[in-house]
């Protein structure tokens, strides 16, 4: 049964949570509530409302007054579910808990801390593991996460709902259909060492001897490049946007590419293959965590080992070299946007999550 009131809690995870918001508001009623830093950039249309508090850094010790506000907030909005987004700040979700005749559900985007990951703030995970009972369903975005939820945190299997990442190129307009892109291969987002930047560098440099004006993009922040810069070999070219890209840069960026690469060593999902499928633009990608299920190897991109320079150097060569095989991975990647990766298809997932959600909270009580 359809809820009439849903609210949204989130402190992250803006673009997912716009999406969802904006079509799960095409179903019912839908209140999202988050910060108002957040809120000045969120694509959200006139259908979903909002409730905005003052935003805090999560290092401000001002933030531990502020922060329990949130649950008063919450409480006073009269939602059937309450449904909260994974944060990186424990304080954030130590406050969340049950509301007495509403059903709870909580998305954990990340398992586990992303090894080198220097954005992350301790106690986090350790937050949401601690706070995993008070949740009716927890929701994951690929069934390897789902297995490593119950090992890891110990939430039961039968509580856990998979809810693939939908896609987030229609938030940058409609995907460009490029016949012949030039030979860039395009790494975008946020750069730690787990996203394996330096095999790509190797990978590339080894295609580049023989693919003369081979150029690999660059696009994000988070380390310093110049030590993988340095990596790179004279017959590679390279353009970097060391910065957050902004929201009008991106899909020139995609378009511009005639692969998108994910030479990640571990990963849980990526909003970067979302983005990809969304502006249909193939992607090469280590077969690791949420990966190995969210690639569609052959449809919409071809998957690797993860670690191995010379099966991602092949990888990336073939689609490169091959113009049928890119044509058709990249129409497999606008037709996943459309079918099983659409906000509708996720939306309407999304709420038989909150059907079962609501029974469990109904039998519990």
């Amino acid at each position: 049964m359809t809820p009439a009131h849903v609210l949204l809690v989130h402190d992250a995870y803006d673009d997912y949570v716009a999406c969802l918001a904006n079509h799960l508001a095409e179903r019912t009623r839908v209140t999202v509530l988050h910060h108002a830093r957040i809120h000045a950039g969120m694509p959200l249309t006139g259908d979903v409302g909002t409730v905005v508090y003052p935003h805090r850094r999560i290092r401000d010790p001002r933030r531990i007054a502020s922060i329990p506000r949130i649950r008063e907030v919450a409480a006073e909005v009269r939602a059937d579910v309450v449904h909260l987004q994974q944060s990186n700040d424990p304080l954030f979700t130590l406050v969340q808990g049950p509301t007495p005749g509403r059903a709870s559900v909580l998305t954990v985007h990340d398992v586990v801390p992303h090894p080198g990951d220097r954005s992350h703030i301790p106690g986090g995970h350790l937050a949401a593991r601690r706070r995993r009972g008070c949740f009716d369903r927890v929701v994951v975005h690929a069934d390897e996460l789902g297995a490593d939820l119950t090992r890891r945190w110990g939430v039961p299997r039968d509580r856990i709902d998979v809810v693939a990442h939908g896609e987030l190129g229609s938030l940058h307009g409609t995907p460009r259909v490029v016949d012949d892109p030039p030979p860039r291969v395009l790494f975008f987002g946020r750069i730690w060492p787990y996203k394996g930047l330096d095999r790509l560098v190797h990978a590339m440099n080894a295609l580049s001897v023989t693919r003369p004006g081979l150029t690999l993009a660059i696009a994000g922040t988070g380390e310093p490049l110049e030590g993988y810069l340095r990596l790179a070999a004279p017959t590679l070219r390279t353009e970097v946007t060391d910065r957050f890209v902004d929201r009008d840069e991106v899909a020139p960026l995609f378009a511009d590419a005639a692969v998108v690469c994910l030479p990640y060593l571990e990963a849980s999902q990526s909003g970067v293959h979302a983005l990809a499928c969304g502006l249909g633009v193939p992607v090469v990608a280590s077969a690791v965590g949420g990966l190995t299920s969210a690639v569609a190897h052959g449809r919409d991109g071809l998957l690797v080992p993860p670690d191995d320079v010379d099966a991602l150097a092949a990888a990336l060569g073939r689609v490169l070299d091959e113009p049928v095989l890119r044509a058709r991975l990249a129409s497999g990647a606008r037709a996943r946007a459309r079918t099983d990766l659409s906000w509708d298809t996720i939306a309407d997932r999304t709420l038989e999550v909150y059907d079962r959600a609501a029974h469990a909270h109904r039998v519990a009580t």
